[in-house]
């Protein structure tokens, strides 16, 4: 994908050509699969569409025990994707701005895999996008 970021004076946009977000999809559905796990492993069950999603996680997972094991799972994978992230920006031969590093980290955490896939695309040489989601113009 050759990223075309400009500003509004026609020059690259370094920060866009250091930085890029995955599919808004995704900001939507992992802080939402997040929130709703860790509220069937310790909130209060009774609002009607968590009272449906209740009966499918203890169906699954047997007890809240089993429910908020897997809450501290993913939310211990999410902050090790983004120390990873962390060590790819400040890595040997890696160094980008701190503005970039702390995009990347707060990304990462929030979004986990999508997230550190685009940040293991970019070339560290040039700071350009290579290829991931196919052909852009």
């Amino acid at each position: 994908m050759g990223v075309r970021a400009t500003c509004e004076n026609g020059q690259a946009d370094i920060f866009n050509l250091m930085f890029a977000s995955p599919h808004p999809f995704w900001f939507l559905i992992i802080p939402f699969g997040m929130f709703t796990v860790c509220y069937l492993a310790y909130g209060d069950t009774s609002v009607p569409f968590f009272h449906e999603l209740d009966w499918l996680g203890l169906k699954i997972f047997q007890s809240r025990l089993g429910l908020r094991i897997l809450w501290w799972s993913a939310f211990g994978l999410h902050i090790c994707e983004g120390l990873y992230a962390l060590y790819l920006c400040l890595g040997p031969k890696r160094m980008k701005p701190w503005k970039h590093t702390v995009a990347w980290f707060l990304q990462t955490c929030l979004l986990g895999y999508p997230s550190l896939r685009l940040l293991r695309a970019i070339n560290p040489g040039e700071g350009s996008l290579i290829s991931v989601r196919g052909n852009e113009s």
